[in-house]
């Protein structure tokens, strides 16, 4: 095992198939700290119960803008040190500064998750927990939020994320698809 802790950072638009990556590498032993839940923490110490897409877009960027763009990436680090643990997944990246800072860290892997967007509408329809209740129109205009909401700084970008993945995977059949890409994929690179 490796003295640093090995870190996998997960780009990809809602619908992608991140929760089906983690999950999987959950089973192999990698702990998942998403970046909303940490967006989700300031809006509890605000008192804000409200929790839409929307508002953690917006509340997300205020935090890039008042502490600095890559926030959310420094504060998960602080939050898997005190996990003791070795193997981790950060889950959301959606600004250009977060993978900047992550790749300060040593044994960091940068991977993202691809789909058509009719795919990751469908599923999102289909999601038992949460299902998207927008129409195809709405999703797409939704899906303009990731990738342009606030500056190029502080703002939400995740195809420019998406762009500096080293690895990319298509996730466009079937769960077991991915989980047999992912399998490959990390079995070859001794990962799991």
């Amino acid at each position: 095992m490796r003295n640093n802790p090995f870190i996998i950072g997960l780009v990809g638009l809602p619908g992608a198939g991140k929760t089906t990556v983690t999950e999987f590498l959950e089973k192999h032993g990698f702990v998942r700290v998403i970046l909303s839940d940490i967006i989700r923490d300031e809006l509890l110490k605000r008192g804000i119960t409200e929790c839409t897409r929307e508002i953690l877009q917006n509340v997300g960027n205020e935090m890039r803008r008042k502490f600095g763009p890559d926030v959310l990436a420094k504060r998960a680090m602080k939050r898997l040190k005190t996990l003791g643990k070795k193997k981790f997944v950060i889950d959301g990246i959606r600004n250009n500064s977060e993978i900047i800072y992550l790749r300060k860290q040593k044994n960091f892997l940068l991977l993202g998750i691809t789909a058509a967007s009719r795919v990751r509408f469908t599923r999102l329809k289909k999601r038992k927990v949460n299902p998207l209740k927008k129409s195809y129109k709405e999703f797409l205009l939704q899906e303009e939020r990731e990738n342009a909401l606030g500056t190029a700084t502080t703002g939400l970008r995740v195809i420019d994320c998406l762009n500096q993945c080293q690895i990319r995977l298509k996730n466009t059949t079937t769960k077991q698809a991915l989980e047999k890409q992912l399998q490959e994929f990390f079995r070859k690179n001794g990962i799991v």
